[in-house]
């Protein structure tokens, strides 16, 4: 196991790869050496050292770093390792983190929904396909409810991480929050995973976690903001199918094909200042409805 200083080594050898693609030994060397200053800690390292580190971020990142006929060291990437741009970004925190003592005069952290102190065992009973008994508690329940289940994968939605399983009882595939499960129990039981299942087709063209009616298609929606909303829109997009069609100084208008479920509709109210919906018409009357009741409601 890895040691404080040893930890923020291997931390800072990533980001330095991260940051200029390849680097020579001696390159790496001096960053440690600058690195040492910010961290109070000796991050300086031999050769040999710098070795076994390399075999270590493998060990314990699963990072991959070559060295190349020019004596240059660089991160292979996997292009088909989706998570692997979330593991650095996890990097970056944890390396902020172990380096900083006092965290409350400088980081505020947002906090999250919880729940993954059970992830393991949930990856464990969906990579070797073993049903799962979980005492799971909605909002509204007032006693939470035991479930088997067939865990077919999980989601991250705005910090919070949901298991996509498919439910004995009815024998329908929902999402639970790990944040409202309590308990969780591996059975002797084994299931075969759908042959064409996929998480991420699954949620393919949903905004979050809430998956549509069985009829439901997908729509094209198209939508305006303003100049500066829009800003915002084009940093962290609502959808990934989401395109920008128009982009002046009088609007921002964007394209979405997706389901229009009710945690879509609810985004769409957090904007509505600044949002005009184009089209569909069904989409802009939902919307009006909701308004005129909340205008109506009385007190």
């Amino acid at each position: 196991m890895a040691n404080r200083k040893q930890l923020i080594r291997l931390l800072a050898i990533t980001e330095k790869l991260r940051n200029s693609k390849e680097a020579s030994f001696d390159e790496i060397s001096d960053y440690l050496k600058r690195k040492s200053e910010i961290t109070g800690d000796d991050l300086n390292i031999t050769l040999r050292t710098f070795q076994r580190d390399i075999k270590d971020i493998y060990s314990i990142f699963d990072v991959e770093i070559k060295c190349n006929s020019y004596h240059k060291y660089y991160i292979q990437y996997d292009g088909s390792d989706e998570m692997q741009p979330r593991m650095f970004e996890a990097f970056d925190i944890l390396h902020a983190l172990k380096i900083t003592n006092d965290l409350s005069l400088y980081i505020h952290p947002e906090k999250h929904g919880g729940g993954t102190e059970n992830i393991y065992g949930f990856i464990h009973a969906i990579k070797k396909q073993i049903v799962i008994k979980i005492t799971h508690k909605k909002f509204w329940d007032a006693e939470p409810n035991k479930r088997n289940v067939e865990p077919y994968g999980l989601k991250e939605f705005r910090g919070r991480w949901y298991l996509i399983a498919k439910d004995k009882n009815s024998n329908t595939i929902k999402t639970f929050g790990l944040d409202r499960i309590h308990d969780i129990e591996l059975t002797k039981e084994k299931f075969s995973l759908p042959e064409d299942f996929n998480v991420k087709t699954l949620f393919k063209s949903c905004f979050g976690i809430v998956m549509p009616e069985k009829n439901e298609k997908p729509e094209k929606i198209i939508l305006s903001f303003s100049p500066l909303k829009g800003n915002f829109i084009k940093s962290l997009p609502l959808h990934e199918s989401q395109q920008v069609i128009i982009d002046n100084e009088k609007e921002c208008r964007v394209q979405l094909f997706i389901y229009i479920t009710h945690d879509f509709v609810r985004e769409l109210l957090a904007h509505s200042e600044e949002l005009e919906v184009i089209s569909p018409k069904s989409l802009k009357n939902k919307l009006n409805q909701i308004y005129k009741s909340a205008l109506n409601t009385e007190k």
